[in-house]
């Protein structure tokens, strides 16, 4: 009788788990969506020098997309301008442990312009820094690259991928951390293009999306960015887990 109570109670354990992997839905945090203001959704504009131009992009490419675009046409010194976020330290601590997704979708608008930190998004949780940043070719095809630096080009480039024949549309990136792994894969239009991203050491907390180097220049458009906590089916596997072990000391406590 004893062995099937446990036999149930560990049925129940992976059957909960199992359901929970199944129907883990992410919690969105920060989001921008169309041709909306940023700042009305949230965002803190943080404007730095001359240069950098911002506004609603209505119907682009007349298919029916909406986006607010920045367009930073100055090398000026400090000439830079984002919009940003602060997590708070529990949401920094639920995304380390359950893991997040960083999504940007939008257009890169010129053409052979290379991938710098004037297009690009970010999150940074006060030890690790996480970044995408943009450019194209000279058909236009988008170039994502993961961010390893800060400002100075020399230092940013990691793995890159190009979305070769696509020209100057739309497509969304999407970074995913894995806790289980320590590091972070990129999804482009939902297919894995690059994976064990480990970022980069940074101090500061914050998510962000925009122009952030003030001696290039670069313009996208941005339809969507967003970070959200993403339960990862290993994180959730590793707490089911824990859930049996536990389960198994209980039982054998009660015996002894």
């Amino acid at each position: 009788m004893f062995r099937l109570k446990n036999l149930l109670a560990v049925s129940v354990v992976l059957f909960v788990v199992g359901q929970a992997i199944g129907q883990a839905k992410g919690e969105i945090v920060f989001q921008h969506t169309g041709n909306t203001v940023p700042t009305n959704e949230g965002w803190t504009q943080e404007a730095h020098g001359v240069g950098v131009e911002v506004g609603p992009v209505n119907n682009d490419l007349e298919q029916g997309i909406n986006a607010w675009y920045v367009d930073d046409n100055s090398t000026e010194v400090h000439s830079t301008l984002i919009y940003r976020q602060t997590p708070t330290d529990a949401q920094i601590a639920d995304a380390n442990t359950f893991g997040w997704k960083l999504s940007t979708r939008l257009r890169v608008v010129d053409v052979d312009r290379p991938a710098n930190f004037t297009v690009g998004a970010r999150y940074s949780n006060g030890a690790r820094r996480y970044g995408v940043i943009f450019g194209s070719d000279e058909d236009g095809d988008p170039i994502v690259i993961l961010a390893k630096g800060a400002t100075d080009e020399r230092l940013a480039w990691g793995p890159s991928y190009t979305v070769e024949g696509a020209g100057s549309t739309y497509h969304l990136y999407e970074l995913v951390f894995d806790p289980g792994a320590g590091s972070a894969d990129l999804f482009v239009d939902g297919t894995q293009r690059l994976s064990g991203y480990m970022g980069v050491s940074a101090d500061t907390k914050r998510v962000f999306f925009g122009s952030a180097n003030s001696y290039t220049t670069g313009h996208g458009n941005y339809n969507l960015v967003q970070w959200e906590i993403v339960p990862e089916p290993s994180a959730l596997v590793l707490l089911g887990m824990g859930a049996v072990a536990l389960l198994a000391y209980t039982w054998r406590k009660r015996r002894s």
